[in-house]
């Protein structure tokens, strides 16, 4: 009767662990320049596109038509919004979760290095420049107010926090950040997207190797390489994305093995064949 009890209990935590993960809604906060494009590309391929996969998307964006706008997914009816396993964009903000109501939100964002992201943000506006048929730009004219000021904290203060952004950066609007900040699920980092992606799919329950997109140098020509003088500079006038970005850098190795006993514990409460089951499903 016991050894029957405890197998009746571990099927019970297997459906769940099962059920777990579909109330799971895990949303990819876009920052530009660090790495969306490529995790776009690959669940395209593996998730049911504007399904079990939404990418937000501006109007004003190329290929728009390939994503939604979110006053139209937002019209969608409830039942279809429920199936939603993974949102990403640019278009994220604080509230963006309550559009799929009664899922567990998984917030996911990938900081990267500040010189890197100004350098590589210019570099692929210069590749439109090409493609349009525009004149290049100096990178010194280029990097203008707009660019200035900590780029990244004032971009997840505005765009995803939806905060008023005031004249000028200040430690307060860093904490404000961070505070929100430390309610995600998971921040990384661009450099060591190869590495953490797969563990992050994996925890998702989609299967596949990533493949990288729209980089300067490899899938477009680099119009600038940032040396060490140029880093030296741009790190130093943006003093509050570079303690961003060290501070969650330093506590990565702990949020992947965070991750890691996630992905191990659901691993011992889910028999085996739900689990191929649940992989098959999301991945064709």
């Amino acid at each position: 009767m016991n050894r029957f009890l405890n197998l009746f209990r571990g099927h019970g935590r297997g459906r769940a662990e099962e059920a777990g993960a579909r109330n799971e809604l895990f949303l990819f906060v876009h920052m530009p320049k660090t790495g969306g494009q490529s995790l776009c590309s690959f669940f395209l391929k593996r998730l049911v596109q504007r399904y079990s996969f939404i990418h937000l998307v501006s109007p004003h964006t190329q290929n728009a038509h390939l994503g939604w706008l979110e006053s139209d997914f937002a019209r969608l009816p409830l039942e279809e919004r429920m199936q939603t396993k993974v949102i990403l964009g640019h278009l994220i903000n604080k509230d963006t979760h309550k559009l799929v109501p009664g899922k567990i939100p998984r917030h996911i964002l990938f900081l990267r290095e500040p010189a890197e992201t100004l350098v590589s943000f210019y570099n692929f506006q210069m590749k439109h420049n090409r493609k349009d048929e525009k004149p290049l730009i100096a990178f010194e004219e280029w990097y203008d107010r707009s660019k200035q000021d900590n780029m990244m904290t004032r971009w997840l203060f505005s765009e995803f926090m939806r905060e008023r952004w005031p004249r000028k950066t200040t430690l307060r609007e860093w904490k404000q950040v961070q505070r929100v900040l430390r309610t995600f699920w998971f921040v990384g980092c661009t450099e060591d997207l190869d590495r953490d992606a797969p563990l992050l799919f994996q925890r998702i329950g989609v299967s596949g190797v990533l493949e990288r997109a729209n980089v300067s140098g490899l899938h477009h020509e680099k119009t600038l390489t940032l040396d060490a003088g140029l880093r030296e500079r741009l790190r130093a006038e943006n003093p509050i994305d570079v303690e961003l970005y060290e501070y969650w850098k330093g506590r990565l190795d702990q949020t992947v093995a965070r991750i890691r006993a996630e992905i191990q514990d659901r691993t011992k409460a889910t028999p085996r064949s739900q689990t191929n089951e649940k992989q098959y499903r999301v991945s064709v």
